[in-house]
């Protein structure tokens, strides 16, 4: 074996290592984040991975030695990965939400932004789409929500989902 892009991959699998849609990584058992003082240590434990610590692990792996690799080959051959894996992984995520969803569908997608904006927003929230785009503003005008016209909760019953700030952007892919 002794195509770079293979080393590479076989290494990312035997160190259980993802590469992520912003071209971070992680160890897929590292945790995710940390909830009792258990958590946090784990967390302080796990290496930082990079993509200067993958090319160092692998040109000082002693299995790798057998090869003549050059630095500049495992590195072209990690931006080739990384360019993949990527890609299949923003598919994974942005493809479904792209998808063309059903009438039904639709009306619940509907009904649930109306009982979360009306929720959250003194301004009206119902909204249409504009054209085949599926362009979506607010229903009566081109207005767009003023930071200031957002009610603040009165109780925890009251509190919008934790879900609100999501926000899907391709920059931050």
């Amino acid at each position: 074996m002794s195509d770079p892009v293979r080393i590479v991959r076989a290494f990312l699998e035997e160190n259980d290592i993802e590469v992520l849609f912003d071209g971070s990584m992680r160890k897929r058992s590292a945790p995710h984040m940390a909830v009792t003082p258990a958590d946090v240590e784990a967390c302080l434990r796990s290496e930082d991975i990079d993509t200067l610590w993958v090319i160092d692990e692998i040109l000082l792996d002693p299995r790798a030695r057998g090869f003549k690799l050059r630095k500049s080959d495992v590195e072209r051959a990690l931006r080739r990965v990384m360019r993949e894996d990527q890609q299949r992984r923003r598919n994974l995520i942005v493809g479904p939400l792209l998808a063309a969803i059903t009438p039904s569908e639709r009306a619940r997608a509907d009904a649930e932004w109306l009982r979360l904006a009306s929720s959250v927003f003194t301004t009206d929230a119902a909204l249409r789409t504009e054209g085949d785009r599926g362009r979506l503003r607010p229903a009566g005008g081109e207005r767009s929500f003023d930071p200031e016209t957002i009610r603040r909760p009165q109780s925890p019953q009251s509190s919008p989902p934790a879900y609100l700030g999501l926000v899907v952007s391709k920059s931050l892919l």
